[in-house]
């Protein structure tokens, strides 16, 4: 069976996407375009297909991260493939390794596109992985499913939220949807104004052109804003892959308390997503717990409010190549995550 198992870099874009979309607990971060975005912002991409009998049965998207304290591979959401088939992992494994040394990487990261469990998990720590220090993008999350009807979908919120939704509407708040490249200026001015209030590390608004640009060529990104009284309040930006929407970025002035513009801003998303044949909305990272304390926890309370369920998916698995100086850096990003009470 072996001899007919190989691995290459997958070139065809629509072979990467009808095995990558459809499957299960899939991720925005294993499609193609993200592999695009990676390259514009300035990274390696290897697009890494696990083929049986010329048939694709696995497949992993890596990008290569060069940083001060370390250089690593790493791939959000895989590998995706059958995780029962020791053949296919263990197969894929020994190419990463050497990829890696290929790259001269200290080591590299994954993220299997499953729900957490430890027993899961054993099956890499006794193939010498390490539970990485660090969570992934999203890892703890909310789903919504979309298919209930729109009613269903208001009851299955929040008392409060529901309340919020309706007096939004009826409060002169009106929501507008943008495909319009020129719009990334004003998200960026009002997430940088949440960055200001929050006092979070941000990103540059290259990184949000960069990923409208590669999302926006297969019309799977569009930008949302929430208006009162003539001013721009609120705004995000929502990406699609497969059946899932995803809220990746976004921001808000600061407002009068009796304006609920981002409670009818998601309400709008959901029933658009809805509209466009999406099955399900990934509010795009909350809390891992309840600690009223925890920098997002006002964030995830308000993500909560909209129903839904809370997961987590699997944690961040890290396979050291060079012990020397991959160590040094686990340290510190766990002495940093404890610092800023993350």
């Amino acid at each position: 069976m072996a001899s007919k198992i190989n691995i290459q870099e997958v070139i065809d874009k629509q072979e990467w996407t009808d095995f990558v979309a459809p499957f299960p607990l899939n991720s925005m971060l294993q499609s193609w375009n993200w592999g695009e975005f990676a390259k514009l912002q300035g990274r390696k991409v290897f697009r890494l297909g696990l083929y049986e009998s010329d048939k694709l049965v696995g497949a992993s998207l890596f990008t290569k991260v060069t940083s001060k304290r370390g250089d690593y591979l790493e791939s959000h959401g895989g590998p995706m493939l059958d995780y029962d088939n020791v053949d296919y992992f263990r197969l894929l494994h020994d190419y990463l390794i050497e990829l890696s040394k290929k790259e001269k990487v200290h080591f590299f990261r994954i993220r299997p596109p499953r729900f957490n469990s430890e027993e899961f998990i054993q099956r890499f720590t006794k193939m010498g992985y390490f539970k990485a220090p660090m969570y992934f993008q999203a890892e703890h999350t909310m789903h919504l499913n979309l298919e209930p009807s729109e009613d269903e979908l208001l009851k299955g919120m929040k008392k409060n939220t529901r309340y919020y939704v309706r007096k939004g509407e009826q409060g002169g708040v009106s929501i507008r949807f943008s495909k319009d490249r020129a719009d990334i200026d004003l998200l960026f001015d009002l997430y940088e104004k949440t960055v200001e209030r929050h006092d979070f590390v941000p990103y540059n608004k290259e990184y949000f052109l960069h990923e409208f640009d590669t999302f926006i060529v297969d019309n799977l990104v569009e930008l949302v804003f929430a208006e009162y009284n003539g001013e721009t309040i609120g705004g995000a930006m929502i990406i699609r892959f497969g059946t899932t929407g995803y809220y990746h970025h976004s921001g808000s002035v600061r407002l009068d308390p009796d304006v609920y513009a981002n409670y009818l801003l998601q309400w709008e998303v959901i029933k658009r997503l809805k509209q466009q044949g999406m099955k399900m909305y990934d509010f795009f990272g909350i809390a891992p717990n309840d600690d009223p304390n925890h920098p997002r926890a006002g964030l995830t309370k308000f993500k909560r409010g909209f129903g839904g369920e809370r997961v987590r998916l699997m944690h961040t698995l890290d396979f050291p190549i060079n012990h020397l100086r991959y160590w040094p850096l686990y340290v510190f990003v766990k002495y940093e995550r404890w610092r800023r009470g993350w």
